[in-house]
C-alpha cells in the first residue's frame, strides 16, 4: 500500500531529480532569452526563486543521504567515502543515483548501528581515551559562540539574496547600506571559514570517532559545510559540553 514511507521516498526522488528536470531547463531558457536580448523580469524572478528552492531541496537530500551512508553498516569505509564524494561533489547526479540504487527502507542492521552510535554519544561519563584519543571540551560561552559561528554563512546568504533582489527591482542603495551588506557578508563568511577549520582540528582530536568516521566527518565538513558545521557542533561540541557538566568528577580527572 501507498503509505508514509512510500510518500517520503517519492518526495526524495522528486527533490533528487529537480536540478536536472526543473532548474536546468529553466536556467537554459533564461540564458537563451538574454542571448537574444530579451530581458524578462518575471522569468528572472521565477528562475531565481526556483534556484533557491531546488538548491535547498537537493542540499537537504544530499545531507540526508550522507547521514544514511555514515550509519550504513553494509558499506565499507572506502564505499562510504566514495558515496560521500559523489553525493557532496556531484549532488545533481549522485542524489538520483543513490535514490534509485540505495534508498530503501532502513534495514535492521542500519537501525542497530544507528542506535549503537546514539547510545555511545549519550554516555556522558565514558572515557574518550578508551577510543584512542581525547575529546576536547569547551565552556558554555565558547560552545554558544561556536554554534553561532557555524551558522555564520546565513549572513552571507542573506546578503547575497538582498543584492540579487536589489538588482531585480533596480534599486541602488546608499553607499552606507552597501558597505554594511558587504561587511555583514564578510563577517559571516570569515566566521564560517574559521569554525570549519576549527572543527576539522577537533575531528582529529575527537576520541569518540573511529578512523573511518574521522575521514568521513572531515570530508563532509569540507564539502557540505553549511549543514555539516551545525551538525558537528550539535553532535560533538554541544552534547559533549552538556554531558561533561553532568559528570564533574570525570572532567576534574581529565584536567588534573
Amino acid at each position: 500500500m501507498f503509505g508514509r514511507s512510500s510518500l517520503t521516498w517519492y518526495l526524495r526522488g522528486v527533490a533528487s531529480v529537480s536540478p536536472i528536470l526543473v532548474y536546468f531547463p529553466l536556467f537554459c531558457v533564461l540564458v537563451l532569452s538574454l542571448i537574444h536580448g530579451s530581458w524578462d523580469p518575471t522569468l528572472f524572478s521565477v528562475t531565481f526563486v526556483t534556484g533557491i528552492v531546488v538548491s535547498l531541496a537537493i542540499l537537504y537530500v544530499a545531507a540526508y543521504y550522507v547521514y544514511r551512508v555514515y550509519n550504513d553498516s553494509h558499506l565499507t569505509p572506502d564505499q562510504k567515502i566514495i558515496w560521500a564524494l559523489l553525493l557532496l561533489g556531484f549532488a545533481p547526479i549522485g542524489c538520483p543515483l543513490f535514490w534509485w540504487t540505495m534508498d530503501k527502507p532502513q534495514t535492521s542492521d542500519f537501525t542497530d548501528e544507528l542506535t549503537k552510535s546514539v547510545a555511545v554519544q549519550r554516555q556522558p561519563c565514558h572515557n574518550a581515551e578508551e577510543h584512542g584519543g581525547q575529546k576536547p571540551t569547551h565552556g558554555r560561552a565558547a560552545t554558544l559562540i561556536l554554534g553561532a559561528a557555524s551558522l555564520g554563512w546565513l549572513l552571507f546568504a542573506g546578503a547575497f539574496v538582498l543584492v540579487m533582489f536589489s538588482i531585480l527591482i533596480e534599486w541602488k542603495p546608499p553607499p552606507t547600506i552597501g558597505f554594511g551588506v558587504i561587511l555583514v557578508a564578510g563577517i559571516g563568511g570569515f566566521a564560517t571559514m574559521t569554525v570549519v577549520a576549527y572543527f576539522l582540528y577537533h575531528v582529529s582530536r575527537n576520541g569518540y570517532l573511529r578512523p573511518d568516521q574521522r575521514k568521513f566527518w572531515a570530508l563532509v565538513l569540507v564539502l557540505l559545510w553549511p549543514l555539516a558545521a551545525p551538525a558537528y557542533w550539535y553532535c560533538h561540541i554541544y552534547k559533549a559540553t552538556r554531558a561533561n557538566r553532568k559528570c564533574p568528577q570525570s572532567t576534574n580527572i581529565a584536567r588534573s
